[in-house]
């Protein structure tokens, strides 16, 4: 939990878990997160599906520096949020990775979908 709630990287819940006197690996606790991932698409999809099935939308992205996968340094990439009105009785927010901010990720993601989508700009 403390990963996502409190935006945790596994190297420092490694140390946290460490100092508790718990042996989780980063490796061990990566593949949790993967497994995890693989055995929540369908929910995420479905959800997708719900959420492309509104009129209206808002969507934001966000910069996300993370660390570059095998190399030493940081990459910017964006943390796109998708989420129907305050005003829908949905209550749900579906999020996408991308490596930029341009509105070609937004409409990507969103393919044929036809509605009014709100954001501060694309």
């Amino acid at each position: 939990m403390a990963k996502y709630a409190d935006h945790l990287s596994l190297y420092r819940l490694e140390g946290i878990f460490a100092r508790s006197g718990g042996t989780h690996a980063r490796a061990t606790m990566a593949d949790w997160v993967g497994v995890c991932c693989v055995q929540l698409n369908p929910l995420v999809q479905r959800l997708r599906e719900i959420v492309l099935a509104q009129d209206i939308w808002h969507a934001d992205e966000t910069p996300v520096t993370t660390l570059k996968l095998g190399e030493k340094g940081t990459l910017r990439v964006y943390l796109w949020a998708y989420s129907p009105s305050k005003h829908d009785s949905l209550k749900a927010v579906i999020y996408d990775f991308t490596k930029g901010r341009s509105g070609k990720h937004a409409s990507e993601f969103l393919g044929d979908w036809k509605g009014k989508l709100l954001t501060d700009s694309l």
